[in-house]
């Protein structure tokens, strides 16, 4: 009789868990499959941006979707912001190309990146001089 109890307990937390992460894993998922990655590295950048932008990335991407793309432009900000090199951002535009996403970005696109990625180190001052070099190279 006590084994029941334990296992519905157990039961118990798993499901309350899997409900009160959906929203994260479906934002997680979306950006993770349009990009080809792996779900965890997207876990990666959404720690990184802090419980604040984290949750406000997480309703946008789970509510509407990625139509625009800003949750993969979102990722590849934070994966240059980690290694700015030449050939990682040509790495990132050809990844981007192979996954029928514009390569190029615009203003729009990463400004919203950069206020959701403040937490992880991003300054709205930066994204002129970022696009100018993220744009120039091909």
């Amino acid at each position: 009789m006590d084994w029941y109890i334990v296992a519905a307990g157990i039961f118990g937390i798993f499901v309350i868990y899997k409900l009160s992460t959906a929203k994260t894993r479906k934002a997680a998922n979306t950006v993770a499959s349009s990009l080809g990655v792996k779900r965890y590295f997207v876990d990666q950048m959404l720690r990184a941006m802090g419980a604040e932008r984290g949750k406000m990335f997480v309703s946008t991407i789970a509510s509407w979707g990625d139509k625009e793309n800003h949750g993969a432009y979102t990722f590849v900000v934070y994966q240059i912001m980690k290694n700015d090199s030449e050939q990682n951002i040509k790495w990132w535009k050809s990844k981007l190309s192979e996954n029928n996403i514009e390569p190029n970005m615009d203003y729009g696109a990463a400004e919203t990146a950069f206020m959701f990625l403040r937490d992880a180190g991003a300054s709205i001052g930066q994204v002129d001089e970022f696009l100018r070099v993220y744009n120039s190279i091909s």
